[in-house]
């Protein structure tokens, strides 16, 4: 969901940001030479790590809030499809039906998924974290080694709004989910044969988009205020 989402506002927003910069190429010396070519690149590559680490903080955070007292139960789901009892079929006359799984093995078998779902999101997110982070820093070294002044690129700005923009309805599109399905799994009573949505995704990625959402605001702020001085 989390990527989903990012990923499309982000090819979207970039082509619309291209089709923008080959229209006003002419005036602030954005063309098609190899070395636009390459800033291009170093800043879609650099918006493609922030998602990928971005997608790893929001596991890392989905198995950091199901310790907290909201628990597994709130984040990974309280009832599995795959943990209810499949239904009893009438059996012919003289052959012992099979019994119904009883209440504390369907419970085993929800914390056995639940245990599952957890040490997935935490492979997954140190994976995701860290090659995202490398990723990320070795185009941010060789937009560095370009020496070029960023504060009045036009690339850099076009980077910016696109990440503003990508997380910003990656925010608006899980946060308000995320915390909604929680409220409604903490706080309200659910009999055992109801299946809860899981929170932990939709919770834990709102809120990392909003905080990288927020850092991409600031500094598209800070440019333009930069710019008009």
């Amino acid at each position: 969901m989390f990527f989903g989402i990012v990923i499309s506002v982000a090819v979207v927003g970039a082509l619309v940001l291209a089709i923008g910069l080959f229209v006003q190429r002419g005036r602030e010396g954005v063309d098609l030479s190899p070395r636009s070519l390459l800033r291009i690149y170093l800043y879609v590559a650099s918006l493609a790590g922030v998602i990928v680490a971005a997608g790893g903080l929001a596991a890392l955070l989905t198995v950091g809030l199901a310790a907290t007292p909201l628990g597994r139960d709130t984040i990974y789901g309280g009832q599995s499809r795959f943990a209810m009892p499949a239904p009893v079929e009438k059996c012919p006359p003289g052959v012992p039906c099979p019994e119904a799984p009883k209440p504390e093995e369907q419970q085993r078998q929800i914390a056995a998924q639940q245990e599952r779902l957890a040490g997935e999101d935490l492979i997954r997110g140190v994976t995701f974290t860290i090659f995202g982070a490398i990723f990320l820093g070795a185009h941010w070294a060789a937009r560095r080694a370009l020496a070029i002044d960023e504060r009045r690129s036009l690339l850099r700005r076009a980077y910016l709004m696109l990440g503003t923009l990508a997380f910003g309805l990656a925010t608006i599109g899980l946060l308000p989910n995320g915390v909604t399905t929680a409220a409604q799994n903490a706080l309200l009573v659910a009999s055992p044969e109801m299946y809860r949505q899981p929170a932990g995704e939709p919770l834990a990625g709102g809120i990392v988009a909003l905080v990288i959402w927020l850092v991409y605001l600031r500094l598209v702020v800070r440019d333009f205020r930069h710019s008009d001085a």
